[in-house]
């Protein structure tokens, strides 16, 4: 098979192959049936003719009496026709029947009275079958006892012309192969047919899916209810990935409509603090008042735009890991401070409880600089004034367990996973909290997965949002 095997050429090949071996098994199994019941029943003739002949092989006074050549040589059709040779075992000395001429039969026998069959060629062109017995001579007088070794022993061999079992055979071989080659042909071509009749749904699949607009693409394939049972699986296969393609694209879609609407509110603002400016004679306080807005504005894009760029970067598997050692608490601590005049504004504690034995980790500083800074940052955004920020560190099962827990005002009631998709801010709870583009989290987890960790929002009571993140050991 070459590089792009075809459905229907491994089949046919396979299918064919099999028939051929089929055919041939049954040629070579009625070939040597038939052939085997010919030599059987060859043998038995001889077997039954050369029991007759050899008890008329006598002795008496001494003398040998080979009665089975006389009756051949008294009648003239045995006598073209039989092939016999026997052979005094003492002297080596034997008598044939006129039928062989001046050829020779083959000299072989068994045990004494055990006939042996054997295939053999006479005159050098003659195919026979022949028998070999030993046998004692039998003594015409029975009054007299002989000794055993006094018996003479003679090997006597019937040979049976097989030029009628050949030709009979051969005819055989000729019939079988024609049948077998016709057998070969016939299921040939109905299989073809079958085999090709039987992939039009499949040709008509690949068409209908080539055939399909861009803007089908999430659409599922419907088939009719004799639709080939074999085919239904790659058909439920091909639904399900083009709904995940459709919802990769509608993603995709979503991402692009945020990102413009979060870039289009700073730029409105910016807008219209640059119209008002521009509307009449300011003061140089006012006009610097104004540009500070804008200036503050335009922060807030740079960072809704380095957000973006490392959260596309994260997902088309850019981020190369630049691994070092870190202090995680020293990490936690940091990032904590920086947020300090937040806290401050929102009247917000923090409560430590850093039992991790493993801070020490290796790892990238600053997707994990990025990581821990979202996740307190998104804690104290969303946190009920006046509460406090629970930050935690534990070992389980050979990871380091992070928790940042914060209370919320209200009850959360909504999918815990929807708070990881890029933009989500849909609820009550989540949408006070100012300046923030709904990314925050989505950049975690494309960074927990970059790093080999794991973050979830861990299932706690209905008033307290809780990130968790599980980071496997280093080995240092």
């Amino acid at each position: 098979m070459g590089p792009n095997p075809s459905i229907l050429g491994r089949l046919l090949l396979g299918t064919g192959l099999s028939i051929l071996l089929m055919v041939l098994m049954g040629i070579v199994i009625v070939y040597f049936s038939i052939r085997n019941s010919f030599i059987e029943q060859i043998d038995v003739d001889l077997k039954s003719t050369a029991n007759l002949m050899v008890s008329e092989l006598e002795t008496q006074g001494g003398n040998v009496y080979h009665e089975w050549l006389l009756d051949i040589e008294d009648d003239p059709t045995r006598a073209l026709d039989d092939l016999a040779q026997a052979w005094d075992v003492r002297t080596g000395q034997s008598v044939k029947s006129p039928a062989l001429g001046p050829r020779e039969l083959p000299r072989f026998h068994g045990e004494l009275n055990q006939p042996v069959f054997l295939d053999a060629t006479i005159g050098g062109d003659q195919s026979v079958r022949a028998i070999g017995i030993l046998v004692n001579a039998v003594p015409k007088d029975r009054v007299i006892e002989v000794p055993d070794y006094e018996i003479p022993q003679f090997v006597f061999v019937l040979a049976a012309s097989t030029r009628q079992k050949d030709n009979a055979l051969r005819n055989l071989r000729q019939t079988l192969i024609l049948v077998g080659l016709g057998t070969f042909v016939l299921c040939g071509v109905a299989i073809f047919g079958v085999i090709n009749q039987s992939l039009v749904p499949l040709k008509d699949l690949s068409d209908r899916l080539d055939a399909r607009e861009d803007n089908q693409l999430g659409r599922p394939i419907v088939i009719s209810h004799n639709f080939p049972m074999e085919l239904r699986g790659l058909v439920e296969g091909y639904n399900h990935l083009l709904e995940r393609i459709e919802g990769v694209r509608k993603r995709e879609r979503d991402f692009s409509y945020h990102a413009a609407h979060e870039l289009r509110t700073p730029l409105s603002g910016i807008k219209m603090v640059t119209e008002l400016a521009l509307t009449r004679e300011r003061s140089s306080k006012d006009y610097q008042n104004r540009f500070q807005k804008v200036d503050t504005i335009a922060d807030g894009m740079k960072t809704t735009v380095s957000r973006l760029m490392q959260f596309a970067r994260l997902q088309g598997g850019n981020e190369v890991l630049v691994l070092d050692r870190i202090d995680l608490h020293e990490l936690l601590d940091t990032a904590w401070k920086e947020l300090s005049q937040k806290t401050k504004d929102h009247k917000l504690s923090a409560k430590w409880k850093l039992n991790s034995e493993h801070f020490i980790q290796e790892n990238d500083a600053e997707l994990l600089r990025i990581l821990v800074s979202n996740l307190i940052d998104n804690a104290a955004s969303y946190a009920e004034e006046g509460s406090a920020i629970k930050i935690g560190t534990f070992d389980e099962k050979k990871h380091l367990i992070l928790t940042i827990s914060n209370a919320i005002p209200e009850k959360l009631e909504e999918d815990r996973e929807r708070f990881f998709e890029p933009f989500y801010r849909a609820d009550k709870v989540r949408t006070h909290g100012e300046g923030h583009t709904g990314i925050g989290l989505s950049l975690c987890k494309e960074i927990a997965l970059t790093i080999g960790a794991i973050i979830n929002i861990a299932p706690t009571d209905e008033k307290t949002f809780e990130a968790q993140v599980s980071i496997p050991f280093s080995d240092l």
